[in-house]
């Protein structure tokens, strides 16, 4: 299963801990649970009734502590079936269907749902950072390009100026230097009419 881009392997083992059957099956289930979660355990879910938690689920509970240590706890999150609409719309809803064995348990895992609120809420708030980052570098590199082309222009236009006021005057010059050619021509000529 892939969630946010990374991908999870889910491994459903449900019954076992089951304390009815013999112990070299339970510890069969056990060996095949870690072969499959050989990456390491990121979440255990546990699931059972909103209202109730029974023998079975006590045990499983109690197996889990037992093999994965008390630590397993930290990493448990509960998943409540059979829960009313207005229990799924309102968690208050859901906290007064349960039992003082169910919220004892929710107490025992750190009451991950209000965790998770604010995990989701934590990364709904990095993702428009990033994403104001993101829009805040483009309007940064479009001006960085506009303001780059505007010099770019300017620097253009101040070099044709130049090469044009250079033109300028190196024509001005070339024009007085012909006047000035055509002015001693006619005074040879004149002088020459007048010898």
């Amino acid at each position: 299963m892939t969630i946010d881009g990374r991908k999870f392997n889910i491994v459903d083992k449900p019954g076992i801990f089951d304390t009815s059957k013999p112990n070299e099956e339970v510890f069969k289930e056990i060996a095949k649970t870690v072969q499959k979660s050989a990456h390491g355990i990121k979440a255990i879910l546990f699931v059972f009734e909103a209202k109730r938690f029974t023998e079975e689920q006590k045990n499983a509970l109690n197996g889990i502590k037992t093999f994965l240590g008390e630590n397993a706890l930290n990493y448990m999150i509960a998943v409540f079936s059979h829960a009313t609409k207005k229990q799924n719309e309102d968690k208050d809803e859901m906290r007064k269907a349960w039992n003082p064995t169910v919220a004892s348990f929710i107490g025992s895992i750190g009451n991950r749902q209000e965790q998770e609120r604010i995990r989701q809420e934590q990364e709904r708030i990095q993702r428009e950072k990033e994403e104001e980052e993101r829009r805040i570098r483009a309007k940064y590199e479009e001006r960085l390009r506009r303001e780059e082309k505007e010099r770019a222009d300017r620097a253009h236009q101040e070099e044709l100026n130049r090469k044009k006021a250079e033109f300028e005057q190196r024509q001005r010059e070339a024009l007085a230097l012909m006047e000035n050619q055509i002015a001693n021509m006619r005074s040879q000529v004149e002088h020459a009419h007048v010898q």
